[in-house]
């Protein structure tokens, strides 16, 4: 049995489901060299690598707060 932990490397199709995203986008990001994107490892000439650590760091720094929702005032 083998045990996940967070210093795993994954492929660029698992980190896309992770951040249920589709992989075409990390690919443009990268290519882009987009700012906002997970940092990666290059790990081949064509293979690269999210460690989930590092994904689960960016997604909690694009974590948007709840809008508060609008209450009625009472009117007496």
């Amino acid at each position: 049995m083998t045990k996940t932990t967070n210093d795993e490397l994954v492929d660029t199709r698992q980190a896309a489901a992770i951040l249920a995203i589709s992989p075409t986008t990390l690919e443009i990001w990268r290519s882009r060299q987009a700012r906002h994107q997970p940092e990666y490892v290059r790990v081949g000439p064509r293979s690269i690598r999210y460690s989930r650590a590092t994904l689960a760091a960016w997604i909690e720094a694009h974590r948007q707060p709840q809008p508060r929702r609008a209450t009625r005032q009472r009117t007496e």
